[in-house]
């Protein structure tokens, strides 16, 4: 068998293979896949990688995201009317159990942090701070940043990665319900009929529309739907006309 290695070997994009232990050729590697990519998750609206939109529809625990050492879950809670709120994020980092809170407050193994705009070190290569926006986790092996503002939820991944990625992020559609939640909880809270539709409340979403945030290159549509179904279902209290504002002002600044 012929062998079609330069006698220098392969160069060092390219990947040698072999037959029986004997040197064949060398085959070109694609260079590992770039990513600035943005998952956001607000009242019950999630918003994967992929732009696509989804709901949670009941008040169970689920992942957002997994790779390789980090794990990202969120937990919902019910307000007023039958819809899901985002309430809390955690995550996992090899040794390091965080819990983002509502009120800022941040839990990191067991112990409340006391925290400020100044990244704080809290294991290996993991950093938190807060300011008057929300808390920011910075993961900086894996290039991932997730911010909570105690209404919505960003991660971001950025840089290049080899490792799959998992949780309602990757697919906003996917089975990514943790094991453990009661069945009562995994009950979704209500069947929407078009009759509950109130259109009257969803103005608001059009300001995404228009200037400053036509500016921005991420994709409005699946914010705009998001703030609409849940503009539609929810009185018009608790700041929910700015929280879809904010959330996609935020992302675009990511």
């Amino acid at each position: 068998m012929n062998s079609r290695v330069p006698p220098g070997g392969c160069r060092p994009q390219q990947q040698l293979i072999t037959f029986l232990s004997v040197s064949i050729r060398c085959v070109t590697t694609p260079p590992p896949t770039t990513l600035h990519s943005i998952c956001t998750v607000t009242g019950h609206s999630v918003i994967d990688f992929s732009s696509h939109l989804d709901f949670v529809k009941d008040l169970c625990e689920y992942l957002l995201l997994k790779i390789e050492s980090l794990s990202v879950k969120a937990s919902f809670l019910e307000r007023r009317t039958d819809v899901s709120f985002l309430d809390s994020v955690w995550l996992t980092v090899n040794t390091v159990n965080m819990n983002l809170e509502q009120g800022g407050r941040v839990v990191v193994n067991g112990a409340l942090m006391d925290l400020s705009s100044s990244p704080l070190m809290v294991g290996d290569g993991v950093t938190v701070s807060k300011d008057h926006h929300g808390v920011t986790v910075v993961v900086q092996d894996l290039q991932i940043t997730v911010f909570f503002d105690g209404y919505t939820a960003h991660i971001l991944v950025e840089g290049s990665t080899g490792s799959s990625l998992e949780g309602l992020c990757k697919d906003s559609s996917s089975e990514a319900r943790l094991p453990g939640c009661s069945s009562s909880s995994c009950v979704p809270l209500h069947n929407y009929t078009d009759d509950m539709i109130c259109p009257n409340n969803t103005k608001s979403c059009d300001y995404l529309k228009e200037p400053p945030f036509t500016s921005c290159d991420i994709d409005r549509q699946p914010y705009l739907e998001a703030c609409t179904d849940l503009l539609s279902r929810y009185p018009a209290v608790d700041g929910l006309k700015c929280q879809f504002l904010t959330a996609y002002a935020k992302a675009c600044s990511l």
